[in-house]
């Protein structure tokens, strides 16, 4: 059968979901590097008699959008020693409680402190040390309209289809 208008609903929507995650993340504050942003792409996967819609990322997308609950395992020292690099206003404190200029071994410091404080009591203190439900909350918001729009293309494919049977010659 051809799915020419359910493709093209398919990778309008993808678009528009990666398009709508990026801004989730921009919204929540938990962009700093924009790595996570950048990953995101979509692709369509032709299986059997069917078509998905699949999105894909870095895998630690999952802990921003579940969290990390306390007591898992402790997050890569080095992922969170990249993230402090890159978060601009991110400042290193001495042991008297004065900013100090961020020199590698203070940064991966910092980065093993915040990786025990994570295990211990999970992520995101401003998301009630969990996540921020990003994927969620944002394909919820869209999956109504989506719903109906994907419905009336296949309908429209279907309808070509069946006029394809009933009027040719025989």
């Amino acid at each position: 059968m051809n799915v020419e208008a359910l493709n093209r609903e398919m990778k309008l929507y993808g678009d528009l979901l990666v398009r709508e995650y990026r801004k989730k993340l921009k919204e929540d504050k938990t962009f700093a590097s924009g790595d996570l942003s950048k990953s995101l792409v979509f692709d369509l996967e032709q299986l059997n008699n069917s078509i998905a819609l699949v999105i894909s990322g870095y895998e630690y997308g999952r802990e921003v959008d579940t969290g990390t609950y306390k007591y898992s395992k402790m997050p890569p020292v080095s992922a969170i020693a990249r993230w402090i690099e890159s978060k601009g206003d991110f400042r290193i404190r001495d042991s008297k409680g004065r900013f100090k200029a961020k020199t590698i071994k203070d940064v991966n410091r910092a980065a093993y402190g915040l990786a025990k404080a994570i295990r211990q009591r999970g992520t995101i203190a401003r998301f009630n040390n969990s996540g921020t439900n990003f994927l969620t909350l944002v394909f919820d918001r869209l999956a109504g309209k989506m719903g109906e729009d994907l419905a009336l293309a296949f309908g429209a494919d279907l309808q070509i289809e069946l006029e394809k049977i009933l009027y040719t010659k025989q």
